[in-house]
């Protein structure tokens, strides 16, 4: 009869935690970074600069022959039968046209990349958030081993206090002060990864997925193949369209000064005593340039493009010495890290904790000070490890890959693309 009620009892606690794991399972959703950088995008009506670029690509066309019409009437001394009529067309050149047309393909670049700018801040706090997430999930489970063999710790102290074992008390109370402080860091790190999820996700039952973050081979073979001479970024882009700009209105300048064909003018005096032909005259208005001609606008217009051209040039020395600053910088970091993983290994410790578990022997005070170093030497590896990361970011964010099209996450071990 009890082994009976025993089976059933157990029957029914068993449904009931495959039931409750069902429950906790359907509650919780796990998302990659790939589906976070996929989630978290900005709607294109909100990108700032649309009204600009829908009025240069719809409305901003090229200018006419004709630039304007006049029309005049005038009558003479109120003698209505000497009406006078003059009719005037302003025109726009050849070149004028042609520069004109330059300068507004240019104005459309020139928002155009103002917007791929934007866009790729946007991208980038994403992917700095995404990283700091990873690191301070990791740095979290290191604060709470910490904490747990503090707590050891201190219930070995009181059992050593309550066998009248002689005890350092500043070693107790030492030990009290590192547990306080480990709680403060885990509130802290607890609440600043809660802070960045709320950036993404709205639901709290989303769980961040980190399984197939980017390892350190993976990031090497993303800088030596997509990052080989740095690209150009969006910055020097600008810089060189600017340029581009700055040469189109140059010429729009020399169009206009030298432009030949002012006008056309046709005219006509009504008058009653004089045949139609006789009344009709036509005129037009012919500039002969000279080097004073609009030489103000035109000198401007030159040292505007001058000035352009440097501004290029030393944006892509600037962003040349960034990225090999950057590439020498990551190297070096590399051979820190793992410079310091080889020490790490050398001493042993793992095997020297084992070794002393299996004496039975030995003090747990001495056990739990091996694995307090353990872990502060695999949190040491991994400051030295985010360190990386954040160059490889620098690396990356200051070229043009975040917005490239098929984006690409490269934060995935498998660079998935971000549909």
């Amino acid at each position: 009869m009890g082994i009976r009620f025993l089976y059933y009892n157990f029957r029914w606690l068993l449904i009931c935690y495959f039931i409750n794991l069902n429950v906790v399972a359907i509650s919780q959703i796990s998302v990659t970074t790939t589906d976070v950088l996929a989630r978290h995008r900005i709607d294109n009506n909100q990108l700032p600069y649309s009204d600009n670029l829908n009025f240069l690509k719809n409305k901003a066309g090229s200018i006419p022959i004709v630039e304007s019409y006049e029309f005049r009437t005038e009558t003479d001394e109120f003698v209505f039968d000497q009406q006078e009529y003059l009719i005037r067309i302003d025109l726009n050149s050849s070149d004028e046209r042609k520069a004109y047309d330059r300068v507004l393909a240019t104005n459309r670049e020139i928002y155009s990349l103002m917007q791929d700018e934007y866009m790729s801040d946007f991208i980038e706090r994403d992917y700095r958030t995404l990283v700091d997430c990873y690191f301070d999930f990791a740095e979290l489970e290191f604060v709470k081993d910490r904490l747990e063999m503090g707590k050891d710790k201190r219930t070995v102290l009181v059992r050593l206090l309550s066998n009248a074992d002689e005890v350092n008390i500043n070693n107790w109370l030492s030990n009290q002060n590192d547990i306080i402080s480990l709680v403060r860091d885990s509130l802290e790190l607890e609440q600043s990864l809660s802070n960045m999820k709320s950036l993404f996700f709205k639901d709290e039952n989303i769980q961040m997925n980190f399984n197939d973050f980017i390892s350190l081979e993976k990031l090497k073979e993303v800088v030596d193949s997509y990052l080989i001479d740095g690209g150009a970024n969006i910055s020097s882009k600008m810089a060189a369209i600017e340029e581009v700009k700055a040469k189109a209105e140059y010429a729009m300048e020399e169009a206009e000064t030298n432009k030949w064909l002012q006008y056309l003018q046709l005219r006509y005096q009504a008058d009653n005593d004089v045949a139609f032909q006789k009344e009709l005259s036509f005129s037009s208005s012919i500039n002969i340039p000279t080097k004073s001609t609009n030489k103000v606008k035109r000198n401007e217009a030159a040292l505007e493009v001058w000035d352009k051209k440097y501004d290029r040039i030393i944006e892509e020395e600037k962003n040349k010495r960034a990225f090999n600053s950057n590439i020498i910088k990551l190297e070096s970091l590399v051979i820190q890290y793992n410079t310091l993983k080889k020490i790490i290994e050398d001493q042993k410790l793992e095997e020297t904790y084992n070794d002393f578990l299996e004496l039975g022997s030995v003090s747990p005070l001495i056990l739990l000070g091996i694995l307090k170093n353990i872990n502060r030497n695999e949190s040491k590896q991994l400051d030295a490890k985010k360190n990386i990361y954040e160059v490889y970011l620098d690396l990356i964010t200051n070229s043009p890959l975040l917005i490239k099209e098929p984006r690409i996450n490269f934060l995935s071990d498998n660079l998935n693309l971000i549909k």
